[in-house]
């Protein structure tokens, strides 16, 4: 992981390219033509039961990461979303010389709203490392960087310790939504729609008869469970199809956000309702302690050194432990507030219980 947020050529690009888009509304090339050589085709994240991170056809969550954090980072192309009212951009991005194209969902912390924080997608990333096997990561790979020398965009998101938040979420070029999945019969559709916004991902006949199936939802609805999402909806998720893996793609709406009552007329994940973890997933969550949960409130710290901001490790809260983004001087954090801590171990603490008495079983052997 890289130590110096220092703005690069590239990066500059990037955020010019992608404020002008927001005032402008019309589509706009950041970079220019990709540059010759550059290979194309983002990879499919390494997921399911055969994935190995010696496989050249796939990149694992780390090897996602690094390139989202690479200080070298170059855009290529600033496009819209065609929906959401969140005003997130699709970056086109590469790595020079030799890294493949790929895209990022990026958005600034300046679009924090009483109903959504782009902080979570960082902070949920976070938390799936601690209970999930990389292979069965539910979340795409998001990265915060503290951008220096990017003009702010209404006036928010500018921390007196000089740079500018911006999170960075892989995009999932080679995932379908729901409704394609649906139309094509590889999920049930909800009373026949396709469109149904209920996501309807829990089916008990298939949990019983679908191996990876099986394990793909029981490890995305623990995760929905403990973050607490508020508001997920079909559209929040996508899959892959061969091997079957469904992620959660918007998790702005985690821990302690106000829960969309529509929510109480669809199935809500938030609630644990599948009937068994898998054996490693569930060694997991035992093996948690709240000294881990309490390291997601201090999940990511900059500092200044050397004139830049730079990351750092920092083992305790800095600045206000009632606020996500703290900025006391110099330096930046991010992480879970206090409430929201203690949300979470309690979450945690329930399944833990659950396994423990066993309400909630366990499917197969623990991986070696």
């Amino acid at each position: 992981m890289p130590s110096s947020e220092r703005w690069g050529r590239g990066a500059r690009a990037l955020v010019a390219a992608t404020l002008a888009l927001a005032c402008a509304g019309e589509p706009s090339a950041a970079r220019g033509a990709l540059p010759k050589g550059v290979p194309t085709g983002a990879r499919p994240l390494c997921v399911g039961p055969d994935a190995s991170p010696e496989r050249a056809d796939c990149w694992t969550p780390a090897s996602v990461e690094a390139r989202l954090l690479d200080p070298d980072l170059e855009v290529l192309r600033v496009r819209r979303l065609s929906s959401g009212s969140q005003d997130a951009r699709v970056w086109t991005l590469w790595v020079p010389p030799d890294g493949a194209v790929f895209e990022a969902k990026a958005r600034a912390q300046s679009d924090v709203t009483p109903h959504n924080d782009p902080t979570a997608g960082t902070l949920v990333h976070a938390l799936q490392a601690l209970v999930l096997a990389p292979t069965d990561h539910v979340v795409p790979p998001t990265v915060t960087r503290c951008l220096e020398g990017v003009p702010r965009r209404h006036g928010k998101g500018h921390a007196p310790a000089g740079c500018t938040l911006v999170h960075l979420s892989y995009w999932l070029s080679r995932s379908a939504p729901l409704r394609a999945l649906r139309r094509d019969g590889v999920l049930r559709a909800p009373d026949g729609d396709p469109w149904d916004p209920d996501p309807r991902l829990f089916d008990p006949e298939r949990f019983e008869r679908d191996p990876a199936y099986r394990r793909a939802i029981a490890n995305l609805n623990l995760i929905v469970h403990l973050i607490g999402h508020g508001d997920a909806h079909a559209q929040q998720f996508v899959a892959y199809e061969d091997p079957f893996h469904v992620f959660l793609v918007d998790s702005s709406t985690a821990f302690s956000m106000p829960r969309n009552p529509a929510m109480d007329r669809r199935q809500d994940l938030a609630s644990l309702i599948v009937p068994a973890l898998p054996a490693d997933t569930a060694a997991r969550v035992r093996a948690l302690e709240r000294a881990d949960v309490e390291g997601l409130a201090h999940a990511v710290t900059f500092e200044r050194r050397g004139g830049a901001m730079r990351r750092a490790e920092h083992a305790a809260v800095i600045g206000d432990p009632d606020k996500r983004v703290r900025d006391p001087g110099s330096r930046l954090q991010i992480g879970l507030r206090d409430d929201e801590v203690e949300a979470l171990w309690s979450r945690v603490r329930g399944v833990q219980r659950a396994l423990r008495e066993r309400t909630l079983g366990t499917l197969g052997a623990a991986a070696p």
